[in-house]
C-alpha cells in the first residue's frame, strides 16, 4: 500500500527533508514525518476507526496534511480531501456525500465549519492547531504528543486495490463530486 512505499523511503533517507512549508519554517525529515504518520494512525485506531471508514480532511496546504492522509491510510481509512476554500452549501455537500465518520480541520478552516455546524450532526470533530474550537472537537496536537510512534495494527486484508482517498471535481457544472483514488492509481 502507499504508506509502505513511504516507510521504505524513510528507511533509505531517514535524515533527509521529506516535506516543508512554503516558507520553509516547518520541516520534517522522513523519520520525523514517519513518526507523525504513525502517531496519527495510532490515535485514530484507538478512536475506533477501521478499514473503509471515511474521514474528511479540511485544512490548508501544510506539511501535516500529508501525515494525516498517510496515517489514516495505514488503517485502511479513506481520506476525503475537501478543498479548504469551500464554504456553506458546497462544503456541506462534500462532507455529507463522502459518508464520513469524522472531520479533521485546522484553526484556519474552523470558521467555515462553524458556519454550517448546525447541519453537521453526528460527526466527530478533530482540530489540528489552536483555534476558538468547535466545542465538541478533540485537540489533536495534545493527543499526538502522548501517542506512540510505533507502527499501528494493520488490517490483514488491506491491498493496493483498496480506496485511498476521495478527490473532488471542481463543481463547474454543479456541486463537487468525489472521485475514488485507489492505492494502485496513486502509486
Amino acid at each position: 500500500i502507499t504508506s509502505d512505499i513511504f516507510d521504505a523511503t524513510a528507511l533509505k533517507h531517514p535524515n533527509k527533508i521529506a516535506v516543508c512549508s512554503s516558507d520553509d519554517l516547518v520541516q520534517y525529515t522522513f523519520t520525523e514525518l514517519k513518526n507523525l504518520i504513525n502517531q496519527i494512525a495510532n490515535i485514530f485506531y484507538d478512536l475506533g476507526y477501521r478499514k473503509n471508514d471515511v474521514v474528511i480532511l479540511f485544512m490548508e496546504n501544510r506539511p501535516e496534511y500529508v501525515a494525516f492522509w498517510l496515517g489514516l491510510s495505514k488503517l485502511g481509512v479513506v481520506t476525503s480531501l475537501v478543498n479548504y476554500n469551500l464554504r456553506r452549501e458546497s462544503l456541506e455537500h462534500c462532507i455529507k456525500v463522502a459518508g464520513a465518520k469524522g472531520i479533521i480541520f485546522s484553526a484556519e478552516t474552523e470558521g467555515a465549519l462553524r458556519d454550517i455546524q448546525s447541519e453537521l450532526r453526528g460527526y466527530e470533530f478533530y482540530c489540528y492547531g489552536s483555534a476558538n474550537r468547535i466545542k465538541e472537537a478533540t485537540d489533536l496536537p495534545e493527543l499526538i504528543e502522548s501517542t506512540s510512534t510505533s507502527n499501528p495494527p494493520r488490517p490483514d486484508n488491506l491491498t493496493f486495490y483498496d480506496k485511498l482517498i476521495y478527490m473532488y471535481t471542481s463543481g463547474t457544472t454543479g456541486l463537487p463530486k468525489p472521485a475514488v483514488i485507489r492505492h494502485t492509481r496513486y502509486v
